[in-house]
């Protein structure tokens, strides 16, 4: 089974929360499809970022997929999530 991750920030600015909480409707609704277990991570100041092994762009919130970032500081369709969890 695949591994799903969020990671996002405690205290996000106006336009982040945004983003985080669709792209966590995205995490959610994939979720309830099936196939892939899910994590979700919070950040308490940015510089923890690099506390996060597989991330290669520093920009949240993003996603990773069994330790590969495919997201970052960007929405993602769940279709294209569900593709990329199929592959």
């Amino acid at each position: 089974m695949k591994k799903l991750t969020f990671v996002g920030m405690n205290y996000p600015c106006t336009s982040c929360v945004i983003t985080q909480n669709l792209i966590l409707e995205v995490v959610e609704k994939v979720e309830r499809a099936g196939g892939v277990e899910t994590e979700t991570r919070y950040l308490s100041h940015p510089k923890e970022i690099t506390s996060v092994p597989g991330i290669e762009v520093e920009k949240l919130p993003l996603l990773l997929l069994d330790g590969e970032q495919i997201t970052a500081g960007n929405l993602i369709s769940s279709k294209t999530l569900m593709k990329m969890i199929e592959e």
